[in-house]
């Protein structure tokens, strides 16, 4: 059994991609090497004695050799890979707006690892934050509650004229069916862009596809984005309808997209205005396979010209060395179980996640005995019936990063408070 270390500083508890490694840039300042999956560990084989058609996989115990080794909050930085193109955004209005944040939003579902990995469940509290320096922006994260799942977040990018702030809860919803595995994303979030002069928000709202887990007992098992999403103004009367289309056993293309943008008038049912759609003038279409390139077609025109190559310019987060992180914050909160995992030491990385999630447990109890509710840190409670969070306008600056913090938490243990 491997021994883990003590020294945060340690380049073992987040090995990094070598190409990245130049300047001075610290070892843990840059993202997680991707790990291509093994060929004989389908994600889910090991899972036959706990699943059955339609399971919720939330409540699974999950073996640690499918674990992609960071928590799934670091994952949602992912997405946030080129934010060149949301500084482009800012600075065009209307339709033009739209077709760039179309742009920027599927530019999002590219990055990944090779093979099919989980990223750890998120503990209620935690949280992480990178940034963006040359952009001026940056992404903080948080998990608000435990059962069911939900993540909130909030990106915050200032350009010269324009800031621009995205945010938003999702709650995750996983299902097993057959020879496959669905994720659902359940939430709308918010992406608003604020004159500084003026103070006039132009707010965009947006949904997600579905993630799925294809070949998990026959065939190679594989990712695929699946089913509709959308981008929509109420303010502009301007909407973007995306479809990811799923590769059958035979036919279609794999990672096909189709993203229609069109003008659209609310619905009129019985004299009174509802949240439905209906299309009006068709603008562009964008078609192509999100892993690769897309092109995009002028409606009126026909013209069809490149709209966006994944060898566009990839940015890398930045995230402080582990050793000035808070206790929960996310690569700190982990580092046991992901030291282990990268030394391929499944018995020690199990060890060390089965404490993280009995903590878990006796915390939950700890509030159910003494009726005493969890606080979160960077998002409050607006509407738990849709389970929906916003952004309290805390920073990372407002809390305490010292080397020797400690945490006033009621289940006191070395796997909470880390010296």
């Amino acid at each position: 059994m491997t021994d883990v270390p003590n020294d945060l500083t340690h380049p073992d508890y987040f090995p990094q991609r070598s190409d990245l490694l130049t300047g001075n840039v610290e070892l843990d300042q840059i993202t997680l090497e991707e790990h291509e999956d093994a060929p004989s560990r389908s994600i889910l084989k090991g899972l036959l004695s706990q699943v059955s058609i339609g399971s919720d996989l939330s409540k699974i115990t999950l073996p640690t050799f499918i674990l992609e080794p960071r928590s799934f909050l670091e994952k949602l930085g992912d997405f946030f890979a080129h934010p060149q193109l949301l500084v482009e955004a800012a600075k065009l209005e209307g339709v033009e707006r739209l077709v760039a944040v179309t742009k920027w939003f599927i530019s999002g579902f590219h990055v990944r690892p090779l093979g099919v990995k989980k990223p750890y469940n998120p503990m209620l509290g935690e949280f992480f934050h990178c940034s963006w320096p040359e952009f001026h922006s940056e992404l903080l994260c948080e998990q608000v509650c435990h059962h069911p799942p939900v993540s909130a977040f909030v990106y915050s990018c200032e350009t010269e004229n324009v800031n621009i702030e995205y945010q938003g809860s999702i709650l995750f919803k996983s299902k097993f069916s057959g020879n496959s595995a669905s994720v659902i994303s359940d939430g709308t979030c918010t992406l608003t862009f604020t004159n500084k002069t003026t103070g006039e928000k132009d707010e965009w709202f947006i949904t997600y596809p579905r993630t799925y887990v294809k070949g998990v007992f026959i065939g190679t098992t594989h990712m695929q984005m699946g089913d509709e999403c959308e981008i929509f103004s109420k303010q502009l009367g301007l909407q973007c309808n995306i479809e990811f289309k799923q590769k059958g056993i035979f036919f279609g293309q794999m990672d096909g997209v189709r993203a229609r943008i069109s003008t659209y008038t609310p619905k009129i049912k019985r004299g009174v205005e509802t949240d439905e759609r209906e299309t009006q003038e068709k603008l562009f279409e964008v078609t192509g396979t999100w892993s690769t390139e897309l092109s995009i077609k002028d409606a009126e025109t026909k013209e069809e010209m490149p709209f966006f190559h994944v060898t566009e310019p990839y940015h890398e987060k930045t995230v402080i060395p582990a050793r000035k992180m808070n206790p929960f914050e996310s690569r700190r909160f982990w580092r046991h179980v992901t030291y282990a995992l990268h030394h391929d030491d499944q018995e020690k990385a199990t060890e060390e996640k089965t404490k993280l999630e009995n903590n878990q447990r006796a915390y939950r109890a700890y509030r159910n005995e003494n009726d005493v509710k969890h606080v979160n840190m960077f998002f409050d409670l607006v509407d738990e019936e849709n389970h929906k969070w916003y952004w309290n306008g805390k920073t990372i600056r407002d809390i305490d990063r010292t080397e020797n913090f400690q945490v006033n938490h009621p289940v006191d243990d070395e796997y909470i408070v880390y010296e």
